[in-house]
């Protein structure tokens, strides 16, 4: 469902007199609730491209029920309007923005570029190193609009009759504003530990739970007073996964707090989904202790609620689950 084709030229092209940003607005991940309103902005934004394709591009006709539950939306609002969103999907080795749509009423005032740095901010925060999308030189500006944000061209496919163009961009951590770079443990001479339950989560938001021997020690074990029952070693450590899974599934990642002290790392985490057509959320408290390079225990209580949302949390939201392989995509906007 990528979006970016169709959405971006009109910023470009009809530029909206700017008054003063007296409000800004507020972004927040998307919920089930914000279904109806992602499917108004989006076949709005994209109405016009009809014409010019002979088509409705896909986010059109998409299923936002699903999207919403398997990917991550941020929403920006004003005054308790949706006024433009970014979907991204989260990859073990790049973030992938499939979707940027912004209301025709406020196009030309720059929010677009807005998102994309948003997006680029998630993926520096959650460690990647690089960007992806898809779009077409058929949407005129789409291209030059990116390679001013700093992407090249990667490579070029044939679509439709047309041309599919790949984009990719390089992200240096180093960009990242000086509270995130905290966050992450950057500039710090104990980060590597940090750094290293950063990564795990990135692994398990894209559903992959191959790599827990490189994880966890050998007589890893949990200890939280909410639960019991689970076994020792990779088995317990596959079990605890499998069963934060199952609790909240298509879960999102929110690591709201993080503290390093010698071979200790202490983690808030916010877990949220769905469950039974339900919102399900999960409030973790967790102090890691690490044998060498691997986590050898786990101190932790969990509560089925949800913590207060503050804007750096939802920087860092992450979803558990991602697609694995991404699919030839529709650079008109459609996946």
């Amino acid at each position: 469902m990528n979006g970016l084709g169709p959405g971006l030229p009109a910023l470009i092209r009809h530029r909206n007199p700017i008054t003063p940003d007296h409000n800004p607005g507020t972004l927040r991940p998307a919920t089930k609730a914000d279904v109806s309103a992602i499917c108004t902005l989006i076949r709005d934004a994209y109405a016009k491209w009809v014409p010019l394709i002979g088509r409705e591009p896909l986010p059109m006709t998409a299923d936002y029920t699903l999207a919403v539950r398997t990917r991550r939306f941020d929403l920006l609002e004003r005054e308790g309007q949706l006024i433009a969103l970014i979907e991204t999907i989260l990859y073990p080795d790049h973030l992938w923005v499939e979707n940027l749509a912004v209301s025709p009423k406020h196009q030309g005032q720059g929010l677009g570029q807005r998102m994309m740095a948003h997006a680029e901010c998630i993926g520096r925060m959650l460690g990647h190193t690089e960007i992806k999308l898809v779009t077409s030189p058929a949407f005129t500006g789409n291209v030059d609009f990116y390679r001013r944000r700093g992407f090249a061209i990667e490579r070029e496919e044939p679509f439709r009759g047309g041309v599919a163009v790949y984009l990719h961009k390089p992200l240096l951590a180093s960009e990242l504003p000086a509270d995130l770079m905290s966050a992450r443990g950057e500039n710090s001479s104990t980060s590597s530990k940090k750094d290293f339950v950063l990564r795990i989560a990135r692994w398990i938001s894209a559903g992959d739970f191959r790599h827990v021997a490189e994880w966890f020690t050998d007589d890893f074990k949990l200890h939280d007073p909410s639960i019991g029952g689970f076994r020792s070693g990779h088995d317990g450590a596959r079990d605890m996964l499998r069963s934060l899974a199952e609790h909240v599934p298509g879960a999102r990642i929110d690591v709201l707090d993080m503290v390093e002290e010698d071979n200790r790392v202490a983690v808030r985490w916010l877990f949220s989904g769905t469950k039974d057509g339900m919102p399900v959320y999960l409030s973790v408290v967790t102090i890691y202790r690490f044998d060498g390079d691997r986590i050898a225990e786990d101190w932790g209580i969990a509560a089925k609620a949800a913590w207060p949302m503050t804007a750096t949390s939802a920087t860092n939201q992450l979803p558990i689950r991602a697609p694995h392989t991404q699919r030839n995509r529709d650079p008109s906007g459609g996946a």
